[in-house]
């Protein structure tokens, strides 16, 4: 399968490319990989609400 965006790593910075790409084009593809079992662990664990 071929993606418009290809996010290596869950962190705050990878999940607002692909926000912002999702909003500029709504039919891109967007692959986000995790080795760990959960995303965004450092925004949470800063007191940040995860919204996904």
């Amino acid at each position: 399968m071929i993606h418009d965006l290809v996010v290596i790593g869950g962190g705050a910075a990878g999940f607002y490319a692909a926000a912002i790409l999702r909003e500029q084009s709504p039919k891109a593809r967007i692959l986000i990989l995790e080795r760990g079992k959960e995303v965004l662990t450092k925004v949470k664990v800063s007191g940040g609400d995860a919204v996904m």
